[in-house]
């Protein structure tokens, strides 16, 4: 199988579907982006699917179709699962998003159909965080914070500059909304009264236990 081009990684709910979307085109014949073993991304398996590779087997064993592309690429946020694509596929980028820890909480919760407590999501935080750290730490990658992806079409032009991969998916569809600093305002807003007050505890208490991860990126 040919090396990796692109490997799309990040804290959970940091937008690396946002941008695997937005590297994603069903027109575009040769490129081709790749989420094993999951359904999280309609559009991109979709793509894939087309591209005869099953997304619902491991990587390992999807067919050679992979080396008739001029490019293609894999997101998988999973925490112990980054080490070893890295590892195999030998990227010749990758990507890892980071974004408010805080924002990450609201989105998990709205979300996933888990019931987290306060004391389970600073737990699972705590672990995910911790293990962002340990991969940046280690490996060599282009860091890219939610907060400028989403709001600067600047920035997203020369990050698919860097990562030679053109962002032509649909980001009217994908974007629309999103402003610069108020990523996070904009999710806390639209919650409810009683909603904003039980946020307000999670958001409190995710900041403090992942102080290392807000600290390392500016979130105060």
């Amino acid at each position: 199988m040919k090396n990796l081009d692109v490997f799309v990684t990040g804290h959970p709910r940091s937008g690396t579907t946002l941008l695997s979307m937005l590297m994603t085109s069903p027109e575009n014949s040769t490129w081709c982006m790749v989420e094993p073993t999951t359904g999280g991304m309609p559009l991109v398996n979709r793509q894939a699917i087309e591209f005869e590779v099953d997304v619902n087997c491991p990587l390992k064993e999807m067919p050679e179709r992979l080396d008739s592309l001029d490019k293609w690429g894999i997101k998988e946020v999973t925490p112990n699962k980054r080490i070893g694509v890295v590892n195999t596929y030998n990227p010749k980028f990758t990507v890892t998003m980071h974004r408010d820890i805080r924002d990450c909480v609201v989105s998990l919760i709205e979300f996933s159909s888990k019931n987290y407590t306060v004391e389970k999501m600073c737990e699972f935080v705590n672990y995910t965080t911790t293990k962002f750290l340990e991969f940046i730490d280690i490996k060599e990658t282009i860091l890219v914070p939610y907060e400028d992806f989403v709001s600067d079409e600047k920035y997203r032009q020369e990050l698919s500059d860097k990562i030679e991969w053109p962002l032509i998916g649909d980001q009217n569809k994908y974007l629309g909304g999103r402003r610069k600093n108020e990523a996070r305002d904009g999710i806390y807003c639209r919650r409810s009264s009683a909603d904003r007050e039980k946020y307000s505890e999670y958001m409190d208490a995710v900041h403090e236990t992942c102080k290392p991860y807000q600290d390392r990126f500016g979130y105060e």
